[in-house]
């Protein structure tokens, strides 16, 4: 998930059929998403207990709030018509109505981006937590201690980022937005966005390197080292598609 691709860019198609496909699909993945930290929940409370529960079965649930928070508000900045990336034309066409709903929007938008920041880092905090169970006693221990010590400024750095590069912060909402250079990041995300990116690019990456020469090594069943084939495949998907949404957001022209 990418922090850019949250800001609605001008001329979005906001009609009520564009919402309810939206509506639609979010929701369709929501469920997805959250039926399989229940399902994950459930085989950990089966096999370990309620009571012997660890960290990463906390902080599982704290994804679902996030994660809902982040749902809702997307589909909330569709519904309030977009946010305060406008054009002068949009400009000139605001009404009190619109500006209002726009306002609206735009405070969903900086909803959205805490929220994906809150449920990104709290899914990396899970895997940092099992690769500490995983790698305990191993030489690669200390890598994950890096790991760890790296994501915490990730999460310090891309905070920083939404919090500071616009100032006075109301200015995130502002209809119309601020014209001049350093406000624009107001309406754009755009250094929080490479902030964002860098961080989270770069600490998928690292816990990729650091599993998989470990899980090679491995003496597993066919079927097991098949699953884990899949499950590194999919992060390295994520990877991929992390670094193409980043490029298409930074540099909008790409965009047919």
């Amino acid at each position: 998930m990418t922090g850019q691709g949250f800001t609605p860019e001008a001329g979005l198609d906001t009609s009520s059929a564009y919402a309810r496909a939206f509506q639609r699909e979010s929701w369709t993945l929501y469920g997805v998403g959250i039926a399989v930290i229940f399902l994950r929940s459930a085989a950990r409370i089966r096999r370990m207990g309620i009571r012997n529960l660890q960290l990463d079965d906390y902080l599982i649930l704290c994804v679902m709030v996030f994660f809902t928070l982040m749902c809702v508000a997307l589909n909330e900045i569709i519904l309030a018509g977009g946010s305060n990336l406008v054009t002068a034309a949009d400009i000139a066409h605001l009404t009190p109505e619109s500006k209002q709903r726009r306002t609206r929007g735009a405070k969903w938008v900086f909803v959205a981006e805490h929220a994906m920041i809150l449920t990104t880092w709290t899914l990396k905090a899970c895997m940092i937590v099992l690769y500490r169970r995983i790698m305990e006693g191993l030489s690669q221990e200390r890598l994950v201690l890096y790991l760890t010590v790296w994501l915490g400024l990730g999460f310090v750095g891309t905070e920083l980022a939404l919090f500071l590069t616009c100032r006075p912060l109301h200015l995130y909402w502002a209809i119309p937005p601020p014209v001049d250079q350093q406000s624009a990041q107001c309406s754009s995300y755009q250094v929080y966005g490479i902030v964002q990116g860098i961080f989270a690019i770069s600490s998928d990456v690292l816990m990729l390197a650091i599993a998989i020469p470990l899980f090679m090594t491995l003496r597993l069943p066919h079927k097991q080292k098949m699953i884990l084939l899949f499950v590194f495949g999919m992060g390295i998907f994520v990877v991929i598609a992390a670094v193409l949404t980043k490029v298409f957001c930074l540099v909008p022209w790409l965009i047919s």
